[in-house]
This record gives C-alpha cells, structure tokens and sequence, in this order.
C-alpha cells in the first residue's frame, strides 16, 4: 500500500468511525501527511493533538459527551447537502 493509499484509507475510515475514534483516524492522517510535507513539523503537531484528543475522549468520555455543542454554518451546510435533519 502506497503513503497516498494509506491517506486515503484513513480518511475514508475517519468519516466512516464514530466518536471519538474518528479522532485517532484524522491523527493517522495528519502522521502520513507529515511524511510528504516539506515542514512536518506542523502536521506532526496535528496529529499530536488528535491523539491527545482521542485518548482523554477515551478517558473522560462524559466530559465531552455532556456539552451540547451547536453545529455551526459548514456542518449545517453539509448536513443538508447529505439530507439529514438538524437535532
């Protein structure tokens, strides 16, 4: 499997996952891209804070499960461009 393959793997598996393991999928993403980037430095960075995200998610689940967060303009767009309804 090639670095682009591997990109696109992870990402079809991070819109595939559900909370919050789509958050160890978008850092699987961010590592690859840092292989290709002319300054990884800021991708790798990226990826840390995906992953710190995805294992205090795993740690602290009612932290972030509790917070009622609104949508905001994009994800309303793409969630009626993908026809579902707002909650």
């Amino acid at each position: 499997m090639t670095r682009r393959m591997a990109m696109c793997h992870a990402a079809e598996m991070g819109r595939k996952e559900s909370w919050p393991r789509r958050y160890y999928w978008g850092a699987v993403w961010w590592r690859l891209h840092a292989k290709e980037a002319a300054a990884p430095a800021q991708p790798l960075q990226w990826s840390r804070n995906q992953l710190a995200l995805y294992r205090d998610c795993l740690a602290n689940p009612d932290r972030y499960i509790n917070v009622r967060l609104e949508l905001t303009d994009w994800q309303k767009f793409q969630a009626a461009r993908r026809g579902e309804e707002e909650s």
